[in-house]
């Protein structure tokens, strides 16, 4: 077996491991989603080893790119996202010594740290090589209390018409809004760009996100159908709380959700039915000096940057 970076016609191959290793359930695996989460990345290009018998792709670990900003300070992260080994070869170690390669690599290209989000079943393995748990990021439940208690209305197009001057538009790569960032010395948060933006809500190819605009304030969220009902998720939030908090019950009026998910709903003050429900557990391993103070205490990701996709 060798281990070697992947080149740009290893992705069929590596989508195919990919679908036979993990299967659908979160997200569906295509060359495209590959080519915008692992190469057309703002930050950079993701880092992607194989392992590779006879010819034969094996395994595949990738660590995507992050920066986050404190002020004028940068850390250059990586995220370990996906990871696989084909089914007639696992039991042989090959995840850890793909995961112990990259962190190797990672040092060399002075990376600063590096986190997850692992399940229950991969968490031991990421704490046996080094990474720390720094618990739970923080996310909030907000109960809607519906008009239609089953399904509610997805139909974004039915709310795109500005109302009480809000307005809601689907994001794509050419939305023209001027994208307004805070940037604060308090905490750690996205390296925040143009062209963030519209990598992450508007050409990513499996979902769709949409921008409501009141003022110079707006709100990104979008739209999950679960078991339980419609749940409006809020990924990002920029503005005044009163000019959030009348974005967000315009969207309630439309849609109906049954909940909202959201790492900011507790500062927007939408009512007293919010509880902290806890999201997943972020785990973390520093890997130069400039980290070693990290935590969910002065590191500030929002949902948008830490779902799962």
């Amino acid at each position: 077996m060798i281990i070697r970076k992947a080149e740009t016609a290893d992705i069929p191959d590596i989508v195919s491991l990919l679908k036979l290793s993990l299967g659908e359930s979160l997200m569906p695996k295509s060359d495209s989603y590959w080519r915008w989460k692992h190469i057309d990345n703002p930050f950079g290009p993701s880092y992607v080893l194989l392992a590779e018998e006879k010819g034969q792709i094996i395994g595949v670990r990738a660590f995507m790119k992050w920066e986050w900003r404190n002020g004028a300070h940068i850390l250059r992260t990586v995220r370990a996202v996906d990871t696989a080994t084909h089914p007639d070869h696992q039991g042989k170690g090959i995840f850890k010594k793909l995961t112990l390669s990259m962190l190797d690599l990672c040092r060399h290209e002075e990376v600063d740290f590096v986190y997850n989000t692992p399940n229950d079943k991969s968490m031991p393995g990421y704490i046996k090589m080094g990474w720390k748990s720094l618990g739970k990021l923080p996310v909030s439940i907000n109960l809607c209390l519906p008009r239609r208690i089953f399904g509610g209305n997805q139909d974004v197009d039915l709310i795109s018409n500005p109302d009480g001057n809000v307005l809601i538009v689907k994001i794509d790569e050419n939305i023209s809004q001027n994208w307004d960032t805070e940037i604060s010395s308090d905490f750690w948060s996205t390296n925040y760009s143009k062209a963030f933006f519209a990598w992450r809500y508007g050409k990513i190819p499996v979902l769709d996100y949409y921008l409501a605009l009141l003022d110079n304030s707006y709100v990104i969220f979008r739209i999950k159908q679960s078991k339980f009902g419609l749940e409006l998720r809020i990924l990002y939030t920029f503005g005044n709380n009163l000019n959030l908090r009348n974005i967000i019950k315009y969207i309630k009026k439309k849609l109906s959700p049954l909940f909202i998910s959201s790492r900011e709903i507790n500062d927007i003050s939408m009512n007293k039915f919010a509880l902290n429900v806890g999201g997943p557990i972020v785990t973390f391993m520093p890997l130069s000096d400039n980290s070693h103070s990290i935590g969910l205490s002065n590191w500030n990701p929002t949902l948008g940057d830490m779902e799962v996709f």
